[in-house]
């Protein structure tokens, strides 16, 4: 497409000066063929990660910069991703999310993610410790399982706890305690 070779003509003739002209064109969210972003990693390297986390800060499709981003070297935008947790779109958030899961305090911060009031970061965090194998996150979504009001979040969390969401001795207590649990949560108006 006459877009891509337009980029690649500018990064073949001069690097230094293409670098502040495509952070522009992409702040002014101007249109760039979705492969632009591969070209940019392909290209640049390292220096690519700014333009990208400025890409995914201006909306471009994050089914397409993210997938440029992840063969860099981490350190370099692991903690800029940690404020998509935040993003408006749901998308966003749960490509965030697998990545997240490689950064060295993400169960701490994952953590932190599951006590916020909207239920979006909620289920962002639920999805990041889901996909961490660590005792310390199944902990946390076994505390948190039995409070958590949003059920996408919940049937998450269960799925990964699998059989070891609640431990009782007989199916009558197990029904009882699932009863105050979904009371507590607001989700039963009559017993």
């Amino acid at each position: 497409p006459a877009g891509l070779l337009a980029v690649r003509r500018l990064l073949l003739q001069d690097k230094s000066a293409a670098i502040p002209f495509l952070e522009n064109h992409i702040s002014g969210k101007r249109y760039l063929h979705p492969d632009t972003f591969l070209l940019l990693t392909s290209e640049l390297k390292e220096k690519a990660v700014t333009l990208l986390l400025t890409a995914l800060e201006n909306d471009y499709d994050a089914q397409k910069v993210l997938p440029a981003l992840t063969p860099l070297d981490k350190s370099l935008y692991l903690d800029q991703l940690w404020p998509f947790t935040l993003h408006k779109l749901k998308s966003v958030r749960t490509l965030v999310a697998v990545i997240l899961r490689e950064h060295p305090h993400a169960l701490q911060k994952a953590g932190e993610l599951l006590l916020n009031k909207k239920a979006d970061q909620r289920l962002t965090a639920v999805q990041i410790l889901c996909r961490l194998d660590d005792p310390q996150a199944r902990l946390l979504l076994q505390q948190a399982l039995h409070k958590e009001v949003n059920d996408d979040a919940r049937d998450l969390m269960l799925e990964t706890l699998g059989g070891h969401a609640i431990h009782c001795t007989d199916d009558e207590t197990t029904v009882t305690r699932l009863i105050a649990f979904a009371k507590k949560r607001g989700k039963l108006s009559k017993q």
